[in-house]
Parts: structure tokens; C-alpha cells; sequence
């Protein structure tokens, strides 16, 4: 990790620290925020505190958003990217993500996967085909490339899975050894991280305001500031949805800078 990614994931947790902060001052009615008097000494305070939360809400992001959204629910975009769209996951998947699941042209996947031939990539057990046949009036030349079952890498099989995972991390070994696509592929990998935190932060924060909303509800009637906490709850689960989506684009993003990298080497 770079300097600047180092500074960009530190900011993005101190800002997801400090919405938890603010989301509990105005789900409690405190003041711990808003009339202190910012002294060093309160600064530093509260900047570790922040930067502590936004780190613990960026271990949830992963294990939630990355590790079970992403390469459970949704799967990767590295094997989506390289999948035939006419095999691609069909359902409402596919209608609330359809930028996600939008394939490479397939001039840029023959790209990959002939600089995968190039760079000797091994493909794992079961994926490719012993004797491919080229289609008559095919324009596209045999090669190690044609013999593997692209067509069915968005299809959820686990062999396909496996296929467009090995690809990926050879392909990301390769581009490491460029300074200039790397900056390419760190900028998007480090916006999706801020997003992602930023999605499970305005998640959280909903929660609190609710969580305030209820316990004020237990001592007292409804009132204006009850009304306003779910405002500011309605809104943080909007923002959450927002930052949703934009994290899902980085993440694609980072996925295409790394595939296309590695075909232009």
C-alpha cells in the first residue's frame, strides 16, 4: 500500500468514526461534540476514538459487504467480467445491480485471456478443453485461450468460480510489477474501501438513531426531535443505499483496471 493509500484509508476512517459519534450525540441528545471546546487534548481523544470505530467498521464492511456480498451473494467481478452475457445470472440480481453485471466487450476477454497464454498462466483442473474445435467462419484464431469455458464463469459453478479467481490473482502479480497501472488499480480498490466503510457506517448510524428513537419513546411522548431522529435515520439508510451502489462500481472498476492492465503488458 502506498503513502496516499495509507492517508486515504485513515481519512475514511476518521470519517466513518465521527459519523458514529455524531449519529450517537443526536440519537441521545448529547453534547459532547457540538459545544466542546477542541483543545489538543480533545482532539486527540476523540480522534482516536473515531479512528478506532472506522477501522471496526471497516472489518465489518469486509467480512459483510466484500466477503459475503460480494464473493457469496453477487459474485466477483472478475468472473463476471470475463462470463458470456448470454450465461450471465439472471433475477433481480441482475435488475437492482445491472452496471455489475455488465461483461467486457469480447474483443478485451480474448485480450486476457490470450495475455494469460502469454504470461504462462496455469488454468486450474476441469476448466479447459482437451480438444476445442474452432467454429467454420470463426474470426478468431485457436489458441490455449479459445479452450477454456469463459462462457460459463457468471454460470456459479465452483470450477468456474475457481477459473476467473486464478486468472485474477495471476493477473494481479503481473500488473504489481507496473508502477503506472498500479496507481490506476490502487485509486480504485482505495474508493472502493471508503465506500464500503462509508455503506456500513450509514448503517450503523440508522441503527443508532433508531436505537434513540426507541429508548426516548420508553421516558416520554412523541415529539419534534423524535420526528427529526427519524429524518436523519431515513436519510443515513439512503446514503447507506447510495453508498451501496458506488462501492459495487469501484469494486468493478478495480476489477477492469487489473484485467485490462494485465492484457496490455
Amino acid at each position: 500500500m502506498t503513502i496516499r493509500a495509507s492517508i486515504d484509508a485513515v481519512l475514511g476512517y476518521l470519517v466513518c468514526g465521527f459519523l458514529l459519534l455524531a449519529a450517537c450525540e443526536a440519537a441521545f441528545e448529547g453534547t459532547w461534540l457540538i459545544e466542546r471546546d477542541w483543545h489538543l487534548g480533545a482532539q486527540v481523544v476523540f480522534g482516536t476514538i473515531a479512528l478506532c470505530g472506522g477501522w471496526s467498521i471497516s472489518r465489518i464492511g469486509l467480512a459483510l459487504l466484500e466477503r459475503k456480498l460480494v464473493c457469496g451473494c453477487l459474485q466477483t467481478p472478475e468472473c463476471i467480467l470475463l462470463a458470456d452475457p448470454s450465461r450471465g445470472i439472471r433475477g433481480w440480481r441482475r435488475i437492482l445491480f445491472r452496471g455489475y453485471y455488465r461483461p467486457l466487450p469480447d474483443e478485451t476477454r480474448e485480450r486476457i485471456l490470450e495475455a494469460a497464454e502469454r504470461h504462462g498462466f496455469t488454468w486450474p483442473a476441469g476448466t479447459a478443453d482437451t480438444n476445442p474445435k474452432r467454429e467454420r467462419g470463426s474470426q478468431v484464431a485457436p489458441s490455449l485461450a479459445l479452450r477454456v469455458s469463459v462462457r460459463n464463469f457468471a454460470g456459479g459453478r465452483g470450477a468456474d468460480r475457481s477459473s476467473g479467481t486464478a486468472l485474477f490473482r495471476d493477473a494481479l502479480a503481473n500488473v504489481e510489477q507496473e508502477p503506472a497501472i498500479m496507481r490506476r488499480v490502487d485509486r480504485s480498490r482505495q474508493l472502493s474501501d471508503i465506500c464500503r466503510g462509508l455503506c456500513v457506517g450509514f448503517m450503523v448510524a440508522s441503527a443508532i438513531l433508531f436505537a434513540g428513537i426507541i429508548w426516548h419513546g420508553l421516558y416520554s411522548r412523541w415529539s419534534q426531535a423524535d420526528l427529526r431522529k427519524l429524518g436523519y435515520c431515513l436519510l443515513c439508510l439512503w446514503e447507506s443505499l447510495l453508498m451501496l451502489h458506488r462501492y459495487l462500481k469501484f469494486r468493478r472498476q478495480y476489477a477492469v483496471e487489473v484485467l485490462t492492465g494485465y492484457a496490455a503488458m
